[in-house]
């Protein structure tokens, strides 16, 4: 079978590739402050003003342009930022005229000026009124699409239409403009072109962003600027085309990014447990990203494995199958490791193909699992774990999809460290220092939430309380030193003999007591010999180390650390050394 090789796209470059757009874009692009400040141009930009990039950076709009422009251009700007919607209008400098979209970038208190020359489409509309014949090769060949448009039908287009629309003349003409509108766009353009015609006045005109069909079914954007004229005789439409689907993307991925950092932000801010965190995100890109099932696995150092931190969309059946806790294995074919040893993405096209996904290859299958981009959570050079993003058949994970979640992964990762160290700070703020044991403030918080899921849904629990025996001798004979380690042997023995939804307290001094949900308190017992045996083994041949262990649970008594701990005291009383169960 044909092995399809994983497509590594690095998230590295998108900031260049990005940069790149811009700069060579035939538009005039700058990024202005709230203030006027320009912050960043591309050089299209500065060389309308006679400067270069570097020079007209950092300079304000009143200190190049005429004060009625910057202050013009100000007015839009502060408007598209408190509006959240960008702003269209024309200005003319240096004899030159052009269009200009302004729009605000989200989370920021500066907006973006986008400007095309426009000189030669107005220009051409005069020429035409003049002498339609005589300007007839500069319309043809400018680079916006010009069309006169009457009678319901196109008697005009220059060469641009047809590049724009795969139309050729011949096929334009006679062709309702409607025809070539998506069908979502067609009500309001067809409203836009009656309002021109029954108005039938000159200075009348809009700006509308539609999509148009290409002849090869391909959806672009346009921007048409249609104006009435008379033409033989009769009212007929001047319009000029402009694709915009380039603008367009730059646009919703400006916006996208932008909503995607705040809703990141919010979700770190709000997270108490990393758990909760990764399913936030998840959450969030589901709103911007059509995709069917993703998983976040985060990265446990001490144990060198990935672990399941939130996963969305994954059949019940499914996540019932999902590893919880993945050994790193550098032998390993499964995709997130892969990802993880190489710190690259992965982008599956075919996973009934790649090697990555032959471990799963038959539940892709049941599911329709068609592509999967498998891309490091990394900050500062540290891998803090995977995420992995799915899509049934149909569907695909566009290069602007791909670039988005390279880009979101970094602050991601940035999330998975702050909520990491906040619950290292927590988990210290609750361990005993030396037995590495939860102590007695978490014990009461634990037992709270029992009591309450006993109240509401009848689960009981079950307490062992415990005491070591004549430790005090063994402190006063060996010296506090090895009292300590007495101690710290015993937090192992207690982690080492416990389930794994059990949990281990240290009360006070050489009192313990162990929480066992869903247990009774026969079950309970099982744990407890466990307990007395390894301290017998362990600590008995060299100190003569025993214990004294009560057990009770939530049906024998409310307070059940009360009954565990007369239980313990019982145990002495009979001799040491024995589990006593009340």
């Amino acid at each position: 079978m044909e092995e399809s090789s994983p497509d590594v796209i690095s998230g590295e470059g998108m900031e260049k590739k990005y940069n790149l757009v811009i700069e060579n874009s035939p538009d005039l692009i700058a990024v202005v402050s709230e203030d006027g400040k320009f912050l960043n141009v591309n050089s299209k930009m500065a060389q309308s003003f006679g400067l270069d990039k570097e020079k007209l950076t950092g300079r304000y709009l009143f200190e190049v342009v005429p004060e009625k422009f910057a202050k013009e251009q100000l007015r839009m700007g502060k408007k598209a930022i408190e509006e959240g919607k960008s702003q269209i209008f024309e200005s003319s400098r240096g004899g030159r005229y052009f269009h200009n979209i302004v729009f605000s970038i989200p989370g920021e208190k500066a907006f973006v000026i986008v400007a095309r020359d426009i000189t030669e489409i107005r220009e051409a509309g005069c020429i035409l009124k003049e002498s339609e014949e005589k300007y007839r090769t500069i319309v043809e060949n400018s680079t916006t699409g010009i069309y006169i448009y009457q009678d319901k039908k196109f008697i005009f287009v220059n060469k641009t239409m047809e590049k724009l629309t795969g139309y050729t003349k011949k096929e334009f003409l006679s062709m309702n403009y409607l025809k070539l509108v998506h069908p979502d766009h067609r009500e309001k353009m067809e409203k836009v072109l009656n309002k021109l015609l029954a108005e039938n006045v000159k200075d009348i005109s809009f700006r509308s962003q539609f999509i148009v069909i290409r002849k090869d079914g391909e959806n672009v954007w346009m921007e048409d600027k249609p104006a009435v004229i008379r033409y033989r005789g009769k009212a007929a439409i001047l319009g000029s085309w402009v694709d915009v689907t380039e603008h367009k993307r730059i646009r919703e991925k400006v916006e996208n990014l932008g909503i995607l950092y705040r809703e990141i932000g919010k979700a770190v801010n709000a997270s108490s447990s990393l758990d909760f965190l990764c399913e936030e995100i998840l959450s969030v890109l589901k709103t911007i990203l059509n995709y069917d099932m993703a998983d976040i696995l985060v990265y446990n150092a001490d144990k060198n494995t990935l672990n399941l931190g939130a996963q969305i969309g994954y059949p019940d059946d499914l996540k019932k199958k999902t590893i919880k806790e993945q050994k790193i294995d550098e032998k390993s074919l499964r995709a997130e490791i892969f990802c993880f040893l190489q710190k690259k993405p992965i982008y599956i096209t075919d996973v009934q193909k790649s090697p990555l996904t032959e471990y799963a290859r038959y539940l892709y299958k049941t599911y329709d699992v068609s592509q999967i981009y498998v891309l490091p959570l990394v900050s500062r050079a540290t891998l803090e774990g995977i995420m992995q993003v799915l899509v049934c058949s149909g569907k695909t994970l566009s290069k602007e999809d791909r670039e988005l979640l390279d880009i979101a992964s970094e602050e991601i990762a940035v999330g998975i460290v702050k909520i990491k160290a906040e619950e290292k700070l927590r988990e210290l703020a609750e361990k005993d220092f030396l037995t590495g044991l939860y102590n007695i403030q978490r014990l009461w918080q634990e037992i709270k939430e029992q009591e309450n899921r006993n109240e509401r849904y009848g689960e009981d629990y079950s307490i062992i309380y415990l005491d070591i025996d004549n430790f005090k001798a063994c402190n006063d004979t060996y010296g506090h030193l090895e009292g300590d380690k007495v101690l710290k042997t015993m937090g192992e023995i207690l982690r080492d003999s416990l389930r794994k939804a059990d949990s281990a307290y240290r009360y006070g001094g050489e009192e313990f007591a162990v929480l066992l949900p869903h247990t009774c308190k026969e079950e309970a017992r099982k744990v407890a010999e466990r307990i007395r045996e390894g301290v017998r083994r362990r600590l008995y041949p060299e100190r003569k180390i025993t214990v004294s262990i009560g057990v009770s649970d939530s049906k024998t008594d409310k307070d059940v650390i009360r009954a565990a701990d007369r239980a313990m005291y019982e145990a002495k009383r009979e001799g040491k050394d024995k589990i006593k169960v009340i």
